[in-house]
């Protein structure tokens, strides 16, 4: 795609005639001419976001939960001789994109100071102490072409000299840093600069040992297209000396943020100056900034994490507010970009709203403003306020791994607001006795909340069904494809380590359906079915709740009435084929860490029925005693007493 742009906007531009500016902006290698459709598909795909977080959770130690920011990123090529050489291409120079000698840690909890740091009159020495404007723990690209490794694949190296870095920071005075460089530093074999010149001719001497010894411990990987290649900020890395692969080596170069004040800042900065047409990336020979249609190619939810929620709030010159209050994953929605939307403003009470439980401020409404594409203006949803953010993250993650398995699912989306609605009155329309225990929830959530004044809201398309406690039993039991769909929904609770699975955490619709001709016919993913059964209430088990429903049977918590019970029984004899798809499609799940945190679910996947001695009973299927006996065990009330064995009061 970026190619063809380049064929549109530089005619004859591969030939040795090619025009001149058009030469110089291409010498760096950036393609990024314009934001392309394609680019931001790539930008902002979810196997990137789940990426970033597992990053950020392992650096920081503990789960990262928080929005994925996303600088915006272009293509790079290292052409392929001979049009390297016409187009006077050469590779980065060794680098690192860190500064050793700024403040230590970095401070991320306050925007980027422009003024303090870039003065319109230089400063001598001020750059050599300057902080980065962004907080980039990792630097990623997408590898768009195969690439052989070694120096002239035109690939890129990294030095595996792990110490450099704290050495030139604790060890050296500053050196390689330079303005018209941009925020870089630059390592030499034999480092310049008044610093160095004024040390003894020793100390001066193992600097440069130290610089030759790192350089020479850049090696040039070789990876696949599709491959990501990931780097620490204080990795000293460099691009390829030559590319006499016959192949234009291309990469995408992947903007993925943690979510901070100095990043919320950062991608503000970002947006606004692509609306104004300003350059926000790059050097200004590299690439044009021109932007058209980023609200046609982004969803709300991709501007909002691009930086459109700050953006005002830039251009106004602020700088210390917190735009990212608004919510977690969207825009203000026509709020001040410094104040916090209040549930009032999100949430439209029908007449006649009544709150749905006992616990969390829960009710059916009517959105007032888009949360995302899938969720826009009017939609009818489900909405809790209460739970810990972990928790709602949790719930959220479960309903897109429920579509990605192809399960009933409902789009989910989390939105930060402060709680104005009287929720407690709501849930004692209900029942009187409602009220006081949702009151007390949001008073101890308020308490708790990370963000004063802020609760996050679990928002959820409502899903018109009624729940499975409720349904008749008969009617459940009988109707074609309600085990096998209940089955699904059960082994899905287990192997994710759900809490408190029973029939009021289940909703069922379709029921006293089949598929239309009255057979209850079958396919290899199991029968052809109009019912739909969705899980709702996914909170993560706990420790002692895991192990207490560590044997095979489904019945993690609550009892389940034995008949339905029985036709889970029964979907798992009668489709045994389909029943190993689904618990394979369930190990081939890419599980987040937040999901698998300290290994939570270790005990679980080992052992039935997710381990191979189930599955192989499943695929040899037939009358055979083994499969009758796996699904009595599944199906099981464990808590029933064993027949004839007196119980101990």
């Amino acid at each position: 795609a970026q190619l063809a742009e380049l064929d549109r906007r530089y005619n004859g531009w591969r030939e040795d005639e090619a025009e001149a500016h058009g030469k110089k902006s291409l010498q760096g290698g950036f393609l990024g001419v314009q934001l392309l459709h394609e680019l931001l598909a790539l930008e902002f795909d979810a196997r990137v976001e789940t990426l970033a977080r597992a990053i950020f959770t392992r650096l920081q130690g503990s789960p990262y939960h928080d929005e994925v920011l996303v600088w915006l990123e272009r293509s790079n090529i290292s052409f392929a001789q001979p049009l390297r050489a016409r187009m006077a291409q050469g590779g980065a120079l060794p680098h690192i994109d860190a500064n050793p000698w700024a403040e230590h840690p970095m401070d991320v909890n306050r925007p980027y100071d422009k003024e303090r740091w870039e003065p319109k009159v230089r400063v001598a020495g001020l750059h050599d102490i300057r902080p980065m404007e962004k907080d980039r723990p990792v630097q990623a690209f997408l590898a768009l072409t195969d690439c052989a490794g070694g120096p002239n694949a035109g690939g890129m190296g990294c030095s595996r000299d792990r110490g450099f870095y704290e050495y030139l920071r604790t060890k050296t005075p500053p050196h390689g840093r330079n303005g018209h460089w941009g925020k870089l530093t630059r390592v030499y074999p034999k480092p310049g600069g008044q610093k160095l010149k004024s040390l003894s001719k020793e100390a001066q001497g193992a600097i440069n040992d130290a610089h030759a010894k790192a350089l020479e411990a850049i090696e040039y990987p070789p990876y696949r297209a599709g491959d990501v290649v990931v780097w620490l900020r204080e990795t000293l890395h460099a691009g390829p000396k030559d590319n006499t692969s016959g192949v234009h080596s291309a990469r995408m170069y992947l903007g993925m943020l943690p979510n901070n004040p100095l990043n919320r800042h950062a991608v503000g900065r970002q947006w606004a100056k692509l609306q104004d047409g300003k350059q926000a990336h790059g050097r200004a020979c590299d690439r044009s900034e021109k932007v058209e249609g980023l609200h046609t190619l982004l969803t709300a939810g991709q501007r909002w994490r691009a930086g459109e929620f700050g953006a005002a709030a830039v251009a106004a010159g602020g700088g210390s507010s917190d735009p990212r209050a608004a919510s977690d994953g969207q825009s203000s929605h026509g709020t001040s970009n410094n104040t916090v939307p209040r549930d009032i403003d999100l949430f439209d009470l029908p007449v006649g709203t009544t709150g749905l439980g006992f616990k969390n401020a829960t009710a059916i409404v009517n959105l007032k403003v888009p949360l995302s594409d899938n969720l826009p203006a009017g939609t009818r949803t489900f909405v809790k306020l209460g739970e810990a953010p972990d928790d709602a993250r949790f719930a959220e993650t479960c309903s897109r791994l429920r579509a990605e398995l192809g399960m009933t699912s409902t789009h989910a989306h989390i939105v930060w607001c402060s709680p104005t609605i009287d929720w407690a009155e709501l849930a004692g329309r209900a029942n009187p006795k409602w009220a006081n225990g949702v009151r007390k929830r949001l008073a101890k959530a308020m308490s708790e909340s990370s963000r004063q004044g802020q609760l996050p809201a679990f928002v959820t398309r409502a899903f018109e069904g009624i729940m499975v406690s409720e349904a008749p039993v008969q009617v459940l039991a009988t109707t074609p494809g309600a085990g096998f769909e209940l089955l699904r929904v059960l082994l899905f609770r287990k192997y994710l380590g759900i809490a408190d699975t029973n029939g009021r955490n289940m909703m069922v619709s379709g029921l006293g359906a089949d598929d239309g001709d009255g057979t209850g016919s079958s396919s290899a993913d199991g029968p052809v079915t109009g019912v739909q059964i969705l899980s709702v209430d996914e909170n993560p088990s706990s420790t002692g709740q895991l192990a207490a429903s560590a044997g095979p049977s489904l019945q993690t918590a609550q009892t389940i009435h034995s008949s339905v019970m029985g036709a889970v029984s029964a979907a798992i004899t009668e489709h045994p084929e389909a029943v190993a798809g689904f618990i394979r499609a369930l190990r081939g799940l890419e599980l987040p860490l937040s999901v698998t945190v300290g290994g939570r679910l270790a005990a679980v996947h080992a052992v039935a029925p997710f381990d191979d001695t189930t599955l192989g009973v499943l695929d040899a299927g037939g009358q055979q005693p083994e499969l009758k006996s796996l699904a009595e065990k599944l199906s099981s009330n464990p808590r029933r007493p064993v027949t004839g064995v007196k119980r101990k009061r």
